[in-house]
């Protein structure tokens, strides 16, 4: 791993370009983070409610590349499909029924649900390795609900990620 080189009278070091690297502030130091493209319901620029019926996906990619995807027609798989063809690995959205949740672990794409907020606070969150589920949980899902298995039960006991 390359060391971050000091540039000018700037205390934030400068990397150099490295796709999909991300630069931390971990304590006094900074650390490189693999980013990973991901996908998160957009509705109005908060996190969509619900999965099954968004209207539209944002894709996030390693180098910060923004694209929206009206995905207000498509079926389940065609949503997964289109996660798929544009390289997504984690899927960021509010609730999800478990027939989409599903769809879209068969296609290798981890999901995140139950999540609720401001897009941009937890595409940042995400990014900086800040557990998004404990800062973003819908209502509901909190920490006694998951222990007491009344929400989770069909969730492998992992609440909010599949």
């Amino acid at each position: 791993m390359q060391r971050p080189q000091k540039v000018g009278n700037s205390k934030k070091p400068q990397f150099p370009s490295q796709k999909g690297l991300l630069a931390i502030r971990h304590g006094n130091s900074y650390r490189l983070s693999v980013m990973e493209t991901i996908a998160i319901t957009n509705w109005n620029d908060i996190v969509s409610p619900l999965y099954d019926a968004s209207c539209c996906l944002l894709i996030i990619r390693p180098d910060g590349r923004r694209k929206a995807v009206d995905v207000r027609n498509m079926s389940l798989f065609d949503k997964a499909e289109a996660c798929l063809n544009d390289g997504v690995t984690v899927l960021i959205c509010g609730a999800i029924s478990n027939v989409g949740s599903a769809i879209l672990q068969d296609k290798s794409i981890k999901v995140l649900s139950w999540i609720r907020g401001s897009v941009d606070e937890v595409i940042v969150a995400y990014q900086n390795n800040i557990n998004v589920i404990e800062a973003f949980s819908m209502p509901g899902c909190g920490r006694m609900m998951c222990r007491k298995n009344i929400r989770n039960r069909h969730h492998g006991g992992q609440c909010g990620m599949r």
